[in-house]
């Protein structure tokens, strides 16, 4: 969404503290967060700013205040908690500590895709913030890799922001003078698309068949504007009203309270993209038309063809991934454990304490890298402790013959006693005596 976004910088927000305003630290779809200095005290904080109310319905305004105020209520490990809450000139805030961090999906864009240990991670920790969020009375996050924030990448820790700050298809298409981007969308799940693409292609083909000759090659041409804003969100969340109903309105219902399909989809898709460091439907630069068309027509090219994994991971997660379920993000969790080796379980459960070296979570490719340094230094310590054990033996010989060295009879001087009564034997070097 480019939209010309009311700057608050240089100002100071007055709630329980006073918050002077920074700067800008990074911007979401629908929210900015800035940097901010608690007064008196000087502690540094996070104010994340909405920016819905300017360019939505008063109805869509509302829904998502309720998620706002939601997020007061969630205490979880891994969503930074909310300090303050209040409003500015029509915007509602919230205020967290500051953290430092750095995306999921920046951190994917620099070192490639991750270990299936630092997926297992990422995933335990997203069903945590789900289970959480859905007894908190959420029923939609719309969970993205852009708003995961990795605050240890060694540990492969998240935090997240505010929760289900998104907007549904109707809600997008109603935008008027906003230009939409693909950050808006990539949290909508492929099976709301088919029936409106199936409704747009009959509409199409009635449009033709209507026109004259000459004006059928026009006709069939696709309409890029109206693909771009009628295959954003899912209809299933459409006529919902408040936060409480729209988990209620989806396709697939599910007793579990964590069991929503959208976010199981959503949670699918971020470890897709922890995995294969792309996304499953949006490329680098995809336009929201051509992915609308993907997402009711094809499926995503399996795990395996992207990068060199277990099958069990891949076909986990394409299972997940590819139709509605209803599967808690629980159960997925059980499955995508089950499927990774031990190691992987391994080293997932280690990063989880705290108190332990981060060298130990180091990536496999840099875990081998430092196994094939460990074995050359086997070898030259090897040697060089036998080398050592050689010396040793030379100087303690040479030093032991120098100090305990045996009598050498030949070098007794020969001894030539006095003359005396009954004394007529002389010793010599030879320890032969004389008579």
């Amino acid at each position: 969404m480019n939209q010309k976004a009311q700057s608050f910088e240089g100002t100071t927000l007055a709630l329980q503290h006073y918050y002077d305003i920074v700067g800008v630290s990074r911007r979401l779809p629908l929210i900015t967060v800035y940097r901010a200095d608690e007064q008196p005290f000087g502690h540094q904080m996070a104010v994340w700013m909405t920016e819905y109310r300017a360019i939505v319905p008063e109805s869509t305004a509302k829904r998502l205040d309720q998620a706002l105020l939601l997020n007061r209520q969630i205490e979880s490990p891994a969503i930074l908690r909310c300090l303050d809450y209040g409003t500015t000139e029509g915007q509602n805030f919230l205020v967290t500590d500051a953290f430092s961090a750095i995306t999921l999906k920046a951190w994917l864009t620099a070192n490639g895709p991750a270990a299936p240990w630092q997926a297992l991670r990422l995933l335990d920790q997203l069903a945590g913030v789900v289970t959480t969020a859905h007894r908190a009375g959420f029923r939609k996050l719309c969970l993205d890799a852009n708003q995961i924030f990795l605050t240890d990448t060694d540990r492969f820790t998240i935090a997240l922001g505010p929760l289900g700050i998104g907007l549904t298809r109707r809600e997008i298409q109603s935008l008027e003078g906003v230009m939409v981007t693909p950050d808006l969308a990539r949290h909508i799940p492929p099976w709301a698309y088919a029936d409106v693409i199936q409704s747009d292609e009959s509409e199409a083909s009635e449009s033709t068949d209507s026109m004259p000759a000459q004006g059928a090659e026009t006709a069939t041409e696709p309409d890029q504007s109206s693909a771009t804003l009628s295959h954003l969100a899912s209809d299933s969340a459409a006529d919902c009203d408040g936060i409480q109903d729209i988990g209620a309105c989806a396709d697939v219902e599910s007793d579990a309270p964590e069991g929503m399909c959208e976010d199981v989809y959503d949670v699918a898709a971020i470890i897709y993209e922890a995995l294969c460091a792309a996304h499953p439907y949006f490329g680098e630069d995809s336009d929201l038309a051509t992915v609308a068309l993907d997402l009711s027509q094809a499926s995503p090219i399996e795990i395996g063809r992207r990068v060199d994994i277990a099958p069990a991971i891949s076909d986990t997660v394409m299972r997940y991934l590819n139709a509605p379920r209803q599967d808690s993000v629980a159960e997925f969790l059980a499955d995508f454990a089950a499927a990774c080796d031990a190691e992987s379980r391994e080293n997932a459960r280690i990063a989880e304490k705290a108190w332990l070296a981060p060298r130990q979570l180091k990536a496999p490719e840099k875990r081998q890298k430092k196994l094939k340094l460990k074995s050359k230094w086997s070898v030259h310590i090897f040697f060089a402790i036998i080398a050592a054990s050689f010396a040793i033996a030379i100087f303690a010989t040479y030093h032991i013959a120098r100090v305990y060295r045996p009598i050498d009879l030949f070098a007794i001087p020969e001894i030539v006693p006095q003359v005396q009564d009954g004394v007529d034997i002389l010793f010599t070097s030879a320890g032969q005596g004389k008579t």
